[in-house]
């Protein structure tokens, strides 16, 4: 019994201590510029959608778009690679990009369940 009042209090004293130094002081925030709100404007945007994968790889080509974060058919590589004006950053994740769900069978051909 002894020894768990001295655990919960060393642990209450562990946490309170790093609560505390965590918390920044006042004289260490910086005051923000006062020319915060100025700067170059935009008249318009401009937004067009593409439906699919392959204009988006034409207008990408093109110079139409800047740049498109979506996953490109893998076929399509060579030709963005050999391009001397797109830069192709690839990235490891994790997770799947498409899941497809057999609703044939049962339990999930019943639209209660799904």
């Amino acid at each position: 019994m002894h020894l768990k009042r001295i655990l919960a209090l060393s642990t209450v004293c562990i946490l309170s201590i790093l609560i505390i130094s965590g918390i920044p002081e006042a004289s260490a925030l910086e005051t923000l510029p006062s020319d915060l709100n100025t700067g170059p404007y935009v008249d318009h945007i401009v937004y067009k959608v593409i439906y699919t994968q392959d204009q988006k790889i034409l207008a990408l080509q093109a110079g139409w778009i800047e740049m498109d974060s979506s996953f490109f058919d893998p076929v399509y590589y060579s030709m963005l690679d050999s391009d001397p004006d797109i830069n192709i950053f690839t990235a490891l994740r994790n997770g799947y990009g498409h899941l497809t769900i057999n609703c044939r069978d049962a339990p999930l051909n019943e639209s209660v369940l799904r």
